[in-house]
């Protein structure tokens, strides 16, 4: 596997880096990863004869997971439970099996390890935002408007997504609900929309924030913690950007865009905003890999998304490892090992 050594973090010295090509369901084809699990199970969609199809990726196999005509995996927790929307209808994988959630035209977005699931369905004509547990399904309301969705929860069951309002039913702001009450995020700096796409179970929340509705150039990444709404640094690197995703260690992963809206992939850590494209390896940019989406992290900080290849789009994963720094490897040689003694890189189990 090709791998890339760049400066880390003032902790290590070095981080090595590897990217894999998840590949396809069918080649030449079209894949996405949408989310990765502390086990290095990912999941994502495909196409098949132009049809999407969910898919589940472990130990170099993508697995389709299949879906009458339309399916899409989005959320995976440590079980393996795999959720996301099949023929219209939100979803449930496991053990082999589909199970359907909700009524028509709902759809799952993230499932945490005690097997809560939020998404989104119907109530009456219009979407809300949705939880799913114990058999049953709870509406989780708006902001006052008539319209909501919920794309994320933690272990400790808080939802993060989007509702408008009662009296401007075009503005969405992000949400937090927890206790049985949705709490409006905000905006950042006077901003109009917002939407909340992760959380982590420290309760730190990601996002955009925009004066305009998404997938413009004025989209900032934001983090929101302790109430306050914060720029992940978009201006001055790109052109608009979103974070998708923050694992437990608060590493932030999202798109932005370069020059001409073009997505490219980034990382943002210590303060910092990284093009990840920066750190592909010389012979995979030969072959014109350009990383479009990172969409999902783990507390390993594996990072999967898309990217473009030679016959199409395929989901990857990019996997980083840690090299001692260069003075403790050489007290580690001259028998000072002890000192690195359970030290390693961080696993969540």
């Amino acid at each position: 596997m090709p791998v890339f050594f760049f400066a880390g973090s003032s902790a290590f010295a070095e981080r090595e880096y590897t990217f894999v090509d998840l590949g396809a369901l069918v080649e030449p084809g079209y894949s996405t990863a949408y989310d990765i699990n502390n086990f290095g199970q990912i999941v994502g969609s495909g196409y098949i004869h132009s049809i999407s199809h969910a898919f589940l990726w472990e130990n170099g196999t993508m697995r389709d997971l299949g879906g009458a005509t339309y399916s899409r995996a989005s959320g995976i927790n440590a079980l393996g439970q795999v959720v996301g929307q099949s023929s219209g209808y939100a979803s449930l994988w496991e053990n082999g099996t589909t199970r359907d959630l909700g009524n028509w035209n709902s759809y799952a977005a993230d499932i945490n390890n005690f097997g809560q699931i939020v998404g989104g369905s119907s109530v009456g004509g219009y979407g809300h935002a949705s939880l799913w547990e114990n058999g049953t399904t709870r509406d989780l309301g708006t902001l006052g408007g008539v319209v909501s969705s919920a794309n994320a929860i933690n272990n400790s069951g808080q939802v993060v997504g989007s509702s408008n309002f009662q009296n401007n039913n075009s503005i969405n702001h992000a949400f937090l609900w927890e206790n049985t009450t949705m709490k409006d995020l905000g905006t950042w700096n006077g901003r109009v929309y917002s939407e909340a796409y992760g959380i982590n179970d420290s309760g730190q929340v990601v996002g955009w924030s925009s004066y305009y509705q998404k997938g413009t150039t004025d989209d900032h990444a934001i983090l929101w913690e302790n109430g306050i709404a914060q720029d992940l640094g978009a201006q001055g690197f790109g052109q608009g950007a979103e974070a998708h995703d923050i694992n437990n260690f608060g590493q932030i992963v999202g798109t932005v865009s370069i020059t001409n809206s073009i997505p490219r992939a980034f990382l943002w850590e210590d303060g910092a905003m990284k093009n990840l494209n920066t750190f592909l390896p010389q012979d995979l940019k030969n072959s014109g890999w350009v990383l479009f989406d990172a969409n999902a992290i783990n507390d390993d900080g594996w990072i999967v998304g898309r990217t473009n290849v030679a016959n199409g789009q395929h989901a990857f994963l990019m996997k980083p490892n840690v090299i001692p720094e260069p003075i403790s490897c050489a007290l580690f040689l001259l028998g000072g090992g002890a000192l690195f003694a359970g030290r390693r890189f961080r696993k969540k189990a």
